[in-house]
């Protein structure tokens, strides 16, 4: 049963991965001041989107299916064939470029970081989900361990252990591990006042303001993906969704889109809309720019939303068409359900 105050989490979460993609984070001296600070202030706020992806998974715990695992992989392969071949299409590319071979295994290649990661994290979950058996002080102490190497060091002698484009497996652990902590002590938390609504909004504030200031005086790696700062951000904004008590299919529905808005955003529609609809590099000094950013986000969310939503049916009853010919032995042997 899905929870929709998390599916919203979802749904902002995505927003902000295609914000960032839109924009960037990088500082630009082309900027007028409004347009800095707003591109400072989305940053912020946007580059969280991938850690509450984590933290829900681990809140939740996946529970190891091999026929959603082989679904998982399915549909990212073939929304990253399809969006290879619409690019090639559109963009008038040859169909064998490395652009569309890279596609044709897209998880092997990483070209999509998050899924590639994502899978060695499902793969890894049986063990991981051990975790919540260990006694409290083994669970804080491994935990700092990781947070030590994984964000706490990265942040304090500025140096960066990201791979590709984004996290790697190590911080995506250490997130679903935190996440997996948060839904163990949930009830201590909701007892306790020091984590009231009005004081998570305030420590919210403090934490997007810092990182403002960082980004706007300091230096950006201060709100990258192996950042403390977006951590703890991550983890507040988390915790005031967890509190929302709220109940939509409309919601639950687009949420479940996300895995082929990210796919679909990163490689095709960001760049039709990009290169035909709104051209930022016209209007960086204008104080229009922020509003052609945010609706640009709304169009390429809709229109991929809209592509997965004609190609589903068919990706679900072809995944499990194959599926139904895996050897018996192999499913039953790995469904740790």
């Amino acid at each position: 049963m899905r929870k929709s105050n998390f599916e919203l989490l979802r749904i902002f979460s995505i927003w902000g991965i295609i914000i960032i993609h839109i924009w960037g984070f990088n500082c630009s001296p082309d900027l007028n001041h409004f347009n800095f600070i707003s591109k400072g202030f989305l940053a912020v706020l946007g580059n969280t989107g991938v850690s509450c992806f984590i933290l829900i998974s681990g809140y939740f715990s996946i529970r190891f299916n091999t026929y959603k695992l082989w679904m998982l992989w399915m549909k990212s392969w073939f929304l990253a064939v399809i969006a290879s071949i619409g690019y090639c299409i559109i963009f008038k590319e040859p169909f064998f470029s490395n652009h569309i071979l890279h596609d044709l295994l897209p998880i092997s290649t990483g070209k999509y970081w998050f899924i590639t990661d994502y899978i060695c994290l499902y793969l890894l979950s049986p063990f991981l989900n051990k975790f919540k058996n260990l006694p409290p002080q083994h669970r804080y102490y491994l935990l700092a361990i990781l947070l030590f190497f994984f964000y706490i060091s990265p942040t304090l002698f500025s140096y960066s252990i990201i791979t590709v484009d984004g996290k790697n497996i190590g911080n995506m652990i250490t997130l679903y591990l935190i996440g997996m902590q948060i839904s163990l002590t949930k009830q201590s938390f909701y007892s306790s006042k020091m984590l009231s609504n009005k004081m998570l909004i305030i420590l919210l504030s403090i934490c997007i303001i810092t990182g403002l200031v960082f980004y706007c005086f300091v230096s950006i790696e201060v709100i990258n993906d192996s950042s403390l700062l977006i951590l703890i951000e991550s983890i507040i904004i988390f915790k005031c969704f967890e509190r929302m008590k709220i109940s939509s299919n409309f919601i639950n529905k687009l949420a479940s889109a996300s895995l082929a808005i990210y796919i679909l955003h990163l490689h095709l529609i960001m760049d039709i809309f990009d290169t035909y609809v709104f051209k930022f590099r016209s209007i960086d000094n204008e104080y229009l720019l922020v509003p052609c950013v945010l609706l640009d986000c709304l169009f390429i969310f809709f229109t991929s939303y809209l592509i997965n939503y004609i190609l589903n049916p068919f990706i679900t009853y072809t995944g499990k068409k194959i599926y139904s010919f895996f050897p018996l032995f192999i499913v039953k042997k790995h469904d740790l359900r």
